[in-house]
């Protein structure tokens, strides 16, 4: 992957990479639009490769992908996030923890153990779910009420059908939330399991960024940059009818069933 970061594209205004905190512009590549810097964008876009692959980088891929980190630092960016987000271009070595001696052994490390939290190195979740635990969105209502109307007004409609539109009168912004029904059995004659419809508001949006973004729904990953656009206080104008479809079904339905 050859690249010449020094070449902005002329009348592009100055923003700060979302992702590794530096001042840039746009390079041509379309970074802009998920307010990143190239070097940023193009990680992202390796990271998502490998979730969607299951794969891991080889020794060239891993040694491309810390250059490209070393330029991230030169410009004094934050690359400890760049890494934690991109964990999958970027994986921690995994070590097994030592297994315990005796029963007592185990009893004790139990009791010191909450339910549900994997105990010893390696057993963690990965990183870009942990980071996400701990920065927010900053999703404001006026943008997931524009995802929002993008997915009524040519996103979803091939599988849903939307009733109980409300409304938000007098403000920037108009689609509050909806109840969602199957296109194929919009009256439920068919017992369907949406039958007597299912919610979609504000919080439907931003779990399916959340989710999305957290690697537990995977997308290609032209849409996954339109998603990652709406971190920083994004406005969510790069979403897309497909990009706002693959966010209601996120949110929604807790992955990508149609399409």
């Amino acid at each position: 992957m050859k690249r010449d970061n020094s070449h902005f594209r002329r009348g592009s205004g100055v923003y700060k990479c979302s992702l590794c905190g530096i001042k840039t512009r746009e390079t041509g590549e379309g970074e802009s639009g998920c307010e990143m810097c190239v070097d940023c964008f193009n990680i992202c876009g390796e990271d998502n490769g490998y979730n969607d692959s299951g794969s891991r980088p080889n020794e060239r891929e891993a040694a491309r992908l810390d250059e490209i980190l070393a330029n991230i630092a030169s410009k004094g960016g934050d690359v400890e996030r760049v890494e934690g987000f991109c964990s999958y271009a970027f994986p921690a070595p995994v070590v097994e923890a030592p297994a315990p001696d005796d029963d007592a052994d185990r009893d004790e490390r139990n009791a010191a153990e909450p339910m549900g939290v994997p105990a010893g190195p390696g057993k963690s979740p990965p990183a870009s779910k942990m980071l996400f635990r701990s920065i927010p969105l900053n999703m404001s209502d006026a943008v997931c009420a524009g995802i929002m109307s993008t997915a009524l007004e040519g996103g979803i409609g091939y599988w849903c059908c939307a009733g109980e539109i409300v409304y938000s009168e007098g403000a920037d912004w108009n689609y509050v939330s909806f109840n969602a029904y199957d296109a194929d059995d919009p009256d439920g004659d068919d017992n369907s399991a949406w039958e007597n419809g299912a919610e979609v508001n504000y919080e439907t949006i931003r779990d399916g960024v959340a989710r999305i973004l957290g690697g537990s729904v995977k997308i290609r990953s032209d849409l996954f940059a339109q998603v990652v656009s709406v971190l920083g206080g994004g406005d969510g104008m790069d979403v897309d009818a497909e990009g706002a479809d693959c966010i209601v079904q996120a949110g929604l339905l807790g992955d990508i069933v149609f399409g």
